[in-house]
């Protein structure tokens, strides 16, 4: 009798466990986790500082992928492609489909969630394979996506009115990863290094650079949280230009951070390095 009645009350608890969906990077996690929350279990991949653009697999993330139901990638990192290629038959989505990525030599820039109004295609992306796994939430999931869509759109407008009136248009940063942001927002970007932080430059390129920076009479240089700083210390000390940290990979800073409040204070950041009027 006892063993009955302990199973009688531990059956709530298990017909209420969530499915877990996994993506693979912050910028997934965050529209998955406001979109699907309310179903499932969401977690992301690659936690706090970890470089995205060549990640190892871990032990303990073998495990993780293997208890999701589904794994959420952009599809331009090889090592997600790899990854992907290797799970059974519908349990990887992609979520490259109809995004106009920016192709920098033989390479897609990835970093698209810099830019609120690029990113709104990733979060269609992102519902549409929602509705393919669980179709009966699809009304719920339109739902929350408009939400956040609408969100986008205000802050879009927030980047725009205060990225106008920047007295710097010249955005020095770790590696090419705002070209989205400069494209959108009308701002020129130098990348102390490549599309993928771990091309060092030459030291004819560095000095090209350095004169570049010093025509555009640039006073701050952007240095990427969770990548080395030296590089960036060295310019900057150089060229006579303060620096300034700013968000590329979104891993919370603090324990409430989301999209939002992680990509507003990148526009502090901004306003503060370029010198943009807050009135």
């Amino acid at each position: 009798m006892p063993f009955i009645i302990l199973i009688l009350l531990l059956m709530p608890l298990i017909s209420t466990a969530k499915e877990l969906l996994l993506a693979s990077t912050y910028p997934i996690y965050y529209p998955l986790k406001y979109i699907a929350g309310e179903r499932f279990e969401v977690d992301v991949l690659i936690k706090g500082q970890s470089d995205p653009h060549h990640y190892e697999l871990k032990p303990g993330d073998i495990k993780r992928i293997q208890k999701a139901k589904a794994f959420f990638y952009l599809g331009v990192e090889s090592w997600e492609k790899r990854l992907a290629n290797r799970l059974p038959k519908g349990k990887a989505y992609s979520l490259e489909r109809n995004i106009s990525f920016i192709k920098v030599g033989n390479s897609l820039d990835p970093h698209l969630w810099l830019s609120p109004r690029a990113y709104a295609q990733l979060v269609e992306n992102i519902k549409k394979a929602l509705i393919s796994i669980d179709p009966s939430g699809a009304e719920e999931y339109r739902k929350k996506s408009e939400e956040f869509i609408k969100n986008l759109r205000t802050l879009d407008e927030e980047y725009k009115k205060t990225l106008s009136k920047c007295q710097s248009r010249t955005v020095v940063i770790t590696h090419l990863s705002v070209l989205y942001l400069g494209r959108d927002y009308g701002l020129e970007v130098i990348g102390l290094r490549g599309l993928h932080a771990e091309e060092e430059p030459k030291p004819s390129e560095i000095r090209n650079m350095v004169e570049r920076i010093k025509r555009a009479k640039v006073k701050t240089l952007f240095h990427e949280l969770g990548y080395d700083e030296a590089l960036a210390k060295r310019i900057a000390q150089e060229v006579g230009a303060k620096i300034v940290p700013f968000n590329t990979s979104l891993f919370p800073e603090k324990a409430q951070d989301d999209y939002f409040s992680i990509m507003k204070r990148n526009l502090e950041r901004l306003s503060e390095g370029l010198s943009c009027p807050t009135r």
